[in-house]
């Protein structure tokens, strides 16, 4: 079985829309309800066909022999905006709306780093900034080379298009947008501290491109 495995707003349905498109073969989302996409939008899929590709919200029991693609976001841009809308600013950094979510953020990244199987690191951010050589990646990773891989690549901007109408239809207020620069500076600081204390060698292994070291030159 061929995987995705990512936290939640992480990505993963951009990725299965990308592998629906390109393989003509449904998907299936983390939960039960979470369909093929395209029982959504009149995508081509074969929906008599057998899964070609699962979501997975945890690295858990993975099979050896599966292909496993891991899906990494920057962890402000989830945490800020899951948690902004229930809370302020001052109240976020008084309670542990960050806390309850980060050991399971940190799951998947430790259940990268040991996965013994096949695998595929992917960043969300690259995804979206430099998506050819992203796509590529995963289309290769998951053996993926025909008319309708090019075409997708060929017509990007039609098809992130069509996709995001999808996905706020499907989730209401859902976004893919890349906006670390809205988070106020006390928060990143806060979450940073977090991933440093308490995963220090996965942080610096995976997660470095995420905190600010270098002030006008940073990453982000």
């Amino acid at each position: 079985m061929n995987l995705i495995i990512s936290y939640p707003h992480s990505g993963d349905f951009w990725v299965r829309y990308i592998v629906e498109y390109t393989t003509k073969e449904p998907t299936i989302g983390p939960e039960p309800e979470d369909g093929p996409i395209g029982n959504l939008c009149p995508l081509g899929v074969d929906l008599s066909k057998d899964i070609y590709l699962e979501s997975k919200r945890d690295g858990k029991n993975l099979d050896k022999d599966s292909k496993a693609i891991f899906l990494i976001r920057n962890y402000r841009d989830i945490f800020i905006r899951r948690t902004f809308e229930k809370v302020g600013e001052e109240d976020f950094l008084q309670k542990t709306y960050f806390e309850d979510g980060f050991d399971k953020y940190m799951s998947i990244v430790q259940a990268y780093d040991e996965f013994q199987g096949e695998k595929l690191l992917i960043y969300f951010e690259d995804l979206i900034k430099e998506p050819n050589e992203e796509i590529n990646k995963i289309l290769k990773f998951l053996n993926i080379e025909n008319e309708y891989s090019n075409d997708f690549i060929d017509n990007y901007e039609r098809h992130f298009r069509c996709c995001l109408g999808i996905y706020r239809r499907a989730f209401p207020g859902g976004d893919l947008t890349v906006y670390p620069g809205l988070v106020p500076v006390a928060i990143k600081s806060y979450m940073d501290d977090v991933m440093l204390y308490n995963s220090p060698i996965l942080f610096g292994k995976y997660l470095t491109r995420y905190i600010e070291l270098y002030g006008e030159n940073s990453p982000n």
